[in-house]
Parts: C-alpha cells; structure tokens; sequence
C-alpha cells in the first residue's frame, strides 16, 4: 500500500493501480503478528484505516468517486479523528457535488465546488480541466462572451521557465490557469 500511495503521488496512475492489483492477487498473507494488532500504525495512521485510505486515493485518481468515498468513508470509521482522512473524504464528497451541479446545469455552484478543490489539489489536471470546462458552461449560461475558450479546453502541464513565458505571452489566446 506504501508503493501504491507513493505511485498514485507521482501521478502515475496506471502503475499504482496495476501494483494495487498485483499485491490484490498475490494476497500477501499471513500479515505479521504485530500488524493485527488494533493500535499498529502506518505513517501515524491504523493499519487498517491506512489501507482504506490508499484504496481512497487511487479510486480517486481513475475517477472513481463513488469509490473513492466508501473507501474515505471505511477509514474514518476505523480512524474517526485523523484530519488527513477527514480532508480527504471531505474533498471526494465536493466532487462529488461538483459533478452533480455540472450534471444538473448549475454552473455557479459547480464553479464554487472546483474552485474550492483547485485550491486544495492544484496538481489534479482532472479538477483543473472541470473547472475550466464549468466556467465555460457558466458563461454561455449567462450569455456572456466566450472569447478564446474551448469547453473541453486542454490543461497543459508548463515544465520549464520558457514554456512558462510563451504561455504567459499568449494568455489572451489560450491559457485559462496557470499553477505551480
């Protein structure tokens, strides 16, 4: 779960969830004695509780929402004040939300929602991306202008110092949001 975790903060997804599968499959058993114990932690989280919360972040990661929830939800029962499986349960419900106002046509709170999670999880491309598409939507609602956005528009990952001055050269054109 360790090596899940750190892959799916890597943002290699597809390699986090094959390795989530393989050590799945290869049921690595029995755990040590000590593991089974109720008060065994993992980076200051129940062992029990730390493996809910990784199964959380990778369902997370290939958009699984619903998932994702039940498994925050498992950990926090296990774990009931541990403020990271808060936060983190507390943001899959947002997008959760978000998705449903976006569904629902409600573009204003569908904003609101991905602001908020933009803010807290700036390197989510998937948060970015819904974001813009929400504020596109949000201003052909209104029948406001929509100049030089795309619904849909890419978010493109800036890597360097000059990509980051030829976005900038061009914000008029196409860039939306910049993060660091």
């Amino acid at each position: 779960m360790c090596r899940v975790e750190a892959l799916v903060k890597l943002s290699l997804v597809g390699e986090a969830h094959q390795t989530a599968l393989n050590a799945a499959a290869l049921k690595v058993e029995p755990l040590p004695a000590s593991f089974s114990q109720p008060q065994t932690r993992f980076f200051g989280m129940l062992c029990r509780a730390y493996a809910y919360f990784v199964k959380s972040q990778i369902n997370f990661a290939l958009v699984r929402y619903k998932d994702a929830a039940e498994n925050a939800a498992k950990a926090l029962e296990i774990e009931p004040h541990n403020t990271e499986i808060k936060i983190f349960k507390k943001n899959v419900e947002l997008v959760k939300r978000a998705l449903s106002s976006s569904k629902l046509e409600k573009w204003a709170e569908a904003v609101r929602d991905y602001e908020i999670l933009h803010q807290a999880m700036p390197y989510d491309k998937v948060i970015a991306k819904s974001l813009s598409q929400a504020q596109v939507a949000l201003k052909e609602s209104r029948s406001e202008v929509v100049l030089n956005m795309e619904s849909g528009g890419d978010v493109k990952e800036i890597s360097s110092l000059e990509e980051l001055k030829a976005a900038l050269a061009r914000l008029d054109k196409s860039v939306k949001i910049i993060y660091f």
